[in-house]
């Protein structure tokens, strides 16, 4: 009865150990570099709001100039650059109307995390807010 213990612990033992080589990767292949793709059309502003005390009408009212020169300055460089036209105008709006309704929930989680570390020693994670357009 040992005897068959024995032999079912070893065939348990040399399964586990088949199946880890058959499904490990090879060191090589864990030496590769990752590649990150991102669409050539993107376009990227921070905000940075670490020199800022939000907790001032001041403050947010920099955050506020802060981010609407970045809408501005991704919406004009998302449609081209400057141009008089109708279309233009229609295609700069939504894209403003678009940013600013992805960027006011990262406002909001700013303001929250000011409060947070005001009243504790938590750090702070986050020091700026991020727009991005893919065109």
């Amino acid at each position: 009865m040992d005897y068959a213990k024995s032999l079912s612990m070893s065939a348990a033992v040399l399964l586990t150990a088949s199946t880890l080589l058959v499904f490990a990767p090879p060191a090589s292949a864990r030496d590769q570099p990752i590649v990150v793709e991102a669409p050539a059309t993107l376009i990227v502003r921070h905000v940075a709001y670490n020199d800022l005390d939000m907790a001032a009408t001041s403050g947010m009212r920099a955050l506020n100039r802060r981010v609407g020169d970045a809408v501005t300055e991704l919406c004009l460089e998302a449609s081209g650059g400057f141009m008089a036209s109708a279309g233009y105008q229609h295609g700069r709006s939504a894209c403003a109307t678009k940013a600013w309704a992805a960027v006011r929930p990262q406002i909001a989680r700013a303001l929250d995390q000011r409060r947070v570390a005001s009243s504790s020693s938590i750090p702070l994670a986050a020091q700026s807010i991020t727009l991005a357009f893919a065109g």
